[in-house]
């Protein structure tokens, strides 16, 4: 059977093209089973079908197309907003949809009981009906930057992760289909009121690897997925209530601590042995729990000790009155938010009381128990007070005016997600009226409009004529007006979490606070990851240009192997646990107190080390430990953000191994006068670093995990093709590694060949007397 796509020749029966993972025939997306083109329902199971698109019809932005006429994709553009449309452009430009195996969230979405509807109506009325209830079903998608990769009849299937991974997709899937069903509320109350029809919807959402990629011809492009993930997804959907999101068990646990559920049982999914976990999706939690670290198993703060007492002095200073600016640089899982949650705990430890709404991460009160965010923390003889609130930036508001200031005075007002708009703005006039008493009717207004607060009346009429320069020039004022009175009633520290995602406004308004140091109590203190190329960067080089008599600059380094034993006994609490598996641990994390803790998650869950009693052990051998799903989508977004360039180079790269020697890269790799700009790329963006540059320069990626992220995202057809290729080269140029050559000939299924190197390299190891090798 010759694929379409390729035209690479298949087994009979052969369901996905073995070389680019193009459908070989139409399958149902429920149960798997192949049908017929024009098919409306699955003879097996009797799932709706999808019918093709017409030519050109395709969905995803920036396909191929041919033809004339609106189709799909142009009734989509209105949806898109620009800046996903441009990173979509930018992923297809970087042949990031191509085939590719991604951990994927998967998110199905349908009207419930749309064959009685229709039935009810003529089929242009329903086409009305439904590309009106459309939008209430693409919006919140693309809001989270989701990919619509399948515009059905009454339905529509997206991504969350591809061809654009983020750290956090489950949970943007998750609050897509809380939109999703939230948003058509009105549109449902409207169909009942003038046509009579009960109009709703349900979503089902699941987490897995499947293969992602641009399939078919040239005369119909689609991008899609395929894999046993996206059947599951499926499955949750076709059993969801209606008006409400179900998800898996998979995206469960990615996204437990963030979200109110209601467990549903087991659902039977047809093609697989054992039933999967469902559970509805209810609501955000107001107060979310935190998604690192290992329910049951704590540490102490580890091998950072330099980095607390330069916290200790920056608060020392400003308690003397010294305006502090602090940066806490880190990659992700270094412990940036660890340690100023350490700050505050040491502060309480002393005697001084933070006072503020924000305390609730991971601080304890003088009680002992977890802070809450309306306690006021008083300690017995307390010399002094802190103020302390925290702003937070999220990944899916880099375009989202004034983001990480809504959250931050969100904190300082005491102002909860489910409150009115006119709740809110009598907050903000109240505390206003507190701090700048003959000001509250100039500033109030400003900052309710900087925080989206509707209102109307005099406040309205005070900014509904400004030009937005106008606007934003007051705005700035009045934030830094409030900041500068609410430090002078005591030291106030200002914490902006994930400053890496923050939007250019933000760190406009940031850094024009930066001079409020100089004259009054005031610490600001910033976390973000040592990205040069991103915008956040600008904050350390000004602050250490402009204010170095005020900055203190903490950039936080991994474990070192004795700190990193020490974090593993203090997780597992076990001096017995087998040295392999240590050794297995620490190899994979190498020094990321994150990573740490997500590769012992992964052995937990999957019951390969179990507790008994106080002790730990190892059910079975454990030879290898598969990278965890949180980690996958952390680095896959990194690699994510490569050029086309980089980012194939890094794959061809993982091929070869951890480490890797340029010649022999630049023989596998297609396009050699790419590398250099490439590799350059990739270590301003510290994927890589150079380990030796004579006799030939040598280079290793700095994490193994990385490694492995971009090996893993590789098909495996093409996998095989580089495998060949590197033990090709080596037979060339290096035949004296006669392990590596095996290894890869073995890899690339062709055994033939890597047989005389097997040999040779046992007969090397029996020399050796290594005689476990040698067998």
């Amino acid at each position: 059977m010759k694929c379409p796509n390729c035209q690479t020749t298949n087994p009979d029966g052969a369901k996905f093209c073995l070389n680019c993972g193009n459908a070989l025939s139409l399958a149902c997306p429920s149960c798997g089973t192949p049908y017929a083109p024009g098919a409306k329902f699955c003879h097996n199971c009797g799932h709706a079908l999808a019918p093709p698109p017409a030519p050109g019809g395709t969905i995803a932005p920036g396909a191929k197309r041919s033809g004339g006429g609106e189709g799909d994709e142009a009734r989509l553009q209105k949806f898109i907003p620009k800046e996903l449309a441009a990173k979509l452009e930018s992923a297809r430009a970087n042949r990031s949809m191509e085939g590719e195996r991604r951990i994927v969230t998967i998110l199905f979405c349908d009207v419930k009981g749309s064959t009685a509807l229709a039935e009810q109506l003529d089929p242009e009325e329903w086409a009305e009906i439904m590309n009106s209830a459309f939008k209430f079903l693409i919006e919140p998608v693309y809001r989270y930057e989701g990919t619509l990769a399948r515009l059905m009849g009454d339905a529509i299937l997206a991504f969350f992760g591809a061809p654009i991974a983020h750290e956090d997709d489950p949970q943007r899937a998750a609050l897509a289909g809380l939109g999703i069903v939230e948003g058509i509320g009105d549109f449902r109350e409207r169909m009942k009121r003038e046509r009579g029809l009960d109009f709703n919807v349900r979503v089902g959402i699941n987490t897995g690897l499947v293969v992602v990629g641009e399939v078919g011809s040239d005369m119909r492009v689609e991008y899609t997925a395929m894999g046993d993930a996206v059947n599951v997804a499926s499955r949750m959907e076709q059993t969801a209530q209606p008006g409400t999101v179900q998800i898996a068990a998979n995206t469960y646990k990615l996204i437990a601590p963030l979200f109110e559920f209601e467990p549903l049982g087991d659902v039977e999914v047809k093609g697989k042995s054992e039933p999967v976990m469902a559970y509805r999706v209810i609501a955000p939690k107001a107060q979310p729990g935190r998604l690192r670290g290992i329910a049951g198993l704590d540490s102490p703060l580890v091998g950072r000790e330099e980095e607390m007492d330069a916290l200790r002095r920056a608060v020392g200073g400003l308690l003397e009155g010294r305006g502090q600016i602090v940066s806490v640089m880190g990659e992700a899982g270094l412990g940036k938010s660890r340690l100023v949650a350490e700050l505050r705990g040491a502060l309480i430890a002393n005697g001084i009381s933070p006072l503020g709404a924000g305390l609730s991460s991971g601080l304890q009160s003088a009680s002992g128990e977890p802070g809450d965010s309306d306690v006021r923390y008083a300690i017995r003889d307390t010399p002094s007070a802190i103020f302390w609130h925290e702003g937070r930036s999220l990944s899916y508001e880099t375009s989202t005016p004034y983001a990480p200031f809504i959250s931050l005075f969100a904190d300082i007002l005491g102002i909860g997600a489910d409150e009115t708009d006119a709740a809110k703005h009598a907050k903000v006039k109240a505390r206003a009226t507190e701090l700048l008493p003959g000001r509250v009717a100039d500033i109030a207004p400003l900052i309710a409009t900087m925080l989206g607060i509707q209102f109307g009346g005099e406040d309205l009429e005070r900014v509904k004529y400004l030009e937005p320069p106008q606007l934003r020039e007051k705005s700035f004022h009045a934030v830094r007006d409030f900041f500068e009175r609410l430090a002078g009633t005591g030291p106030l520290v200002l914490v902006f979490e994930d400053l890496h995602w923050a939007d250019s406004t933000s760190l406009d308004l940031l850094e024009y606070l930066l001079p409020l140091t100089d004259r009054a109590m005031l610490a600001i203190v910033a976390l973000f990851r040592p990205q040069r190329q991103e915008p956040s960067w600008r904050f350390h080089e000004t602050a250490a240009r402009d204010y170095a008599h005020r900055y203190t600059s903490l950039a936080l380094e991994p474990l070192d192997e004795q700190q990193s034993r020490e974090l593993v006994a203090n997780l597992l609490h076990v001096e017995d646990l087998p040295e392999k598996v240590r050794a297995l641990i620490l190899k994979k994390s190498e020094g990321n107190p994150f990573f740490v803790e997500e590769v012992i998650r992964s052995l937990l869950d999957a019951k390969l080390v179990v507790r008994e009693n106080s002790h730990w052990r190892a059910t079975r051998e454990i030879v290898n430990i598969t990278l965890p799903d949180t980690l996958a989508g952390v680095i896959t977004a990194r690699l994510d953000r490569l050029d086309d360039g980089s980012k194939r180079t890094a794959q061809t790269a993982a091929v070869i191994g951890r480490e890797f020697q340029f010649d022999t890269l630049a023989q596998v790799y297609d396009a050699r006068p790419e590398l250099d700009g490439a590799l350059g790329d990739l270590q301003r963006r510290e994927l890589i670093r150079e380990k030796m540059r004579v006799p030939q320069p040598v280079y290793q990626f700095k994490h193994v995990l990385t490694q492995e992220t971009a090996y893993a995202s590789l098909l495996l057809s093409k996998r095989r093709e580089l495998h060949r290729r590197v033990a090709e080269c080596l037979e060339r140029t290096d035949k004296e590694r006669v392990n590596d050559i095996a290894r890869h000939f073995l890899e690339a299924h062709d055994t033939a060949k890597a047989l005389p190197y097997l040999v040779e390299a046992g007969d090397r190891a029996a020399r050796a007397y290594s005689m476990p090798e040698a067998i």
